[in-house]
């Protein structure tokens, strides 16, 4: 039997996260992945999904260019050389990856790990541990859809290993956040030559967006040529059946299967995740956990964090606790948002102002060629805490993550309002959005 301070399960960013932090302190630690080093996250869901909507965001800008005679026209958006180009570079990510583990003396084990009691049988070896980090991710779980064959039904990652653009496709959105993603899928097969509808069952395109947010959301996917459908039901769709493609939900739930915990006993929540605190811990004093297997947000960037402080307190130290708020983006069409809506806000209860900004007339976007956009940031009017920011257009990452930041160092919306931010840089709405905020506080 070989002996580790600890062993992690699972080598996506919660584990890849934790085998570091735990190795950064001299612990000697193994990594047992049963695929491939980086998870969903690099191979499937969010590292392929921005390479490739990084090629489309580049093609509409040529396009936009030869518009206006800056350079000749680029005709055709070729699918199958951008998701080789795609292959090629989450194979580079991916090399840095095992590089990064190498450079750590984390020893990387291939194989399916079972837990069994005080070791861990990976392939033919024997593993003991002081500590286990269980970092096994999640899987699909995927939706019966009236009237359509399951081979014709994909999630948005599974899009990028298609050999064409199918000619017609119904693209299903709304419910929760994950779901979210099949818009990028939507945007890129439609800018690919398909024919696309997006299909919500509620009366906006997500059911969290705000109604300005929501409209200008629309608007994006309309002037490239898809129909979104609300008020959707997959029963009474008489075009289902004649779709070449049906892009579902990405719903996941933690993967838990046959790894033996019932063996060291551990608290399952109810949407069958490992229980643990904001530091990792579970309820077994020497096991803890990070990432989708805990259930809860399903955000790589969640993900690192909780797996930084699980590789911490798995070592005895004391890393910072997870944040309660993450952003959440789309590249495609570019869209973040964090926290509360202004809707979600009043629905809870909060007496709120929003400081709204039109994002196509700000210095960055004009510069960058943005032509339309929104940012509505939600603050209580009683003491200015930011409960929340939806941006559409350019840089909506860049202005909602700094919206994250504020939440999650308790900034007041007067602080905001004073910051002082490179210019022209897409973030500064947010601070105009915040003077807003302050002024109608103030009236």
């Amino acid at each position: 039997m070989e002996q580790f301070d600890v062993v992690v399960i699972g080598g996506g960013p919660a584990g890849h996260a934790a085998a570091l932090e735990a190795a950064s302190g001299g612990a000697r630690v193994a990594v047992a992945e049963l695929e491939h080093l980086g998870g969903a996250c690099v191979h499937a869901t969010c590292i392929p999904s921005a390479i490739v909507s990084g090629s489309v965001r580049t093609f509409l800008d040529i396009q936009e260019l030869a518009i206006v005679g800056v350079t000749d026209s680029v005709e055709t958006f070729n699918f199958g050389r951008a998701e080789a180009r795609r292959e090629a570079l989450v194979r580079a990510l991916h090399n840095g990856i095992v590089a990064s583990l190498r450079g750590a003396a984390v020893e990387v084990i291939d194989g399916r790990a079972l837990v069994d009691g005080d070791v861990i049988k990976v392939a033919d070896r024997v593993l003991g541990w002081d500590a286990l980090v269980v970092a096994t991710g999640s899987r699909w779980e995927p939706p019966a859809i009236v009237g359509v064959p399951a081979a014709k039904v994909v999630t948005p990652d599974a899009v990028h290993h298609l050999d064409r653009a199918p000619d017609n496709v119904t693209v299903i959105a709304g419910g929760t956040a994950r779901t979210a993603f099949s818009l990028e899928s939507a945007m890129l097969l439609a800018i690919s030559g398909s024919s696309v509808r997006v299909c919500t069952p509620g009366e906006r395109l997500l059911p969290w967006l705000d109604e300005v947010i929501d409209a200008v959301a629309r608007e994006e996917l309309e002037t490239l040529g898809i129909e979104v459908v609300t008020g959707w039901s997959a029963s009474t769709d008489d075009q289902l059946a004649d779709v070449d493609l049906v892009v579902a939900p990405d719903e996941r739930v933690p993967f838990l299967d046959g790894l033996g915990l019932d063996t060291i006993g551990l608290d399952i929540t109810g949407i069958g995740g490992l229980s643990v605190d904001r530091r990792g811990r579970t309820t077994h004093p020497n096991v803890f956990a990070a990432g989708d297997v805990t259930g809860g947000a399903f955000l790589t960037q969640a993900a690192i964090t909780l797996g930084r402080a699980a590789g911490a307190s798995a070592v005895g130290q004391k890393g910072p606790p997870v944040p309660e708020v993450f952003p959440h983006a789309l590249h495609l069409p570019q869209m973040s948002w964090v926290g509360l809506g202004a809707d979600e806000a009043i629905a809870a209860g909060w007496d709120v102002v929003v400081g709204m900004i039109d994002l196509s007339t700000t210095a960055a976007a004009v510069a960058g060629g943005g032509r339309t956009g929104v940012l509505g940031l939600v603050v209580d009017r009683e003491l200015g805490g930011v409960l929340g920011a939806q941006a559409v257009g350019h840089g909506a990452e860049e202005i909602v993550g700094l919206a994250a930041v504020a939440m999650q160092t308790e900034l007041t919306v007067d602080d905001v309002a004073a910051l002082g931010l490179w210019h022209p840089s897409a973030s500064e709405a947010l601070v105009d959005a915040a003077r807003s905020a302050v002024a109608q506080r103030a009236g």
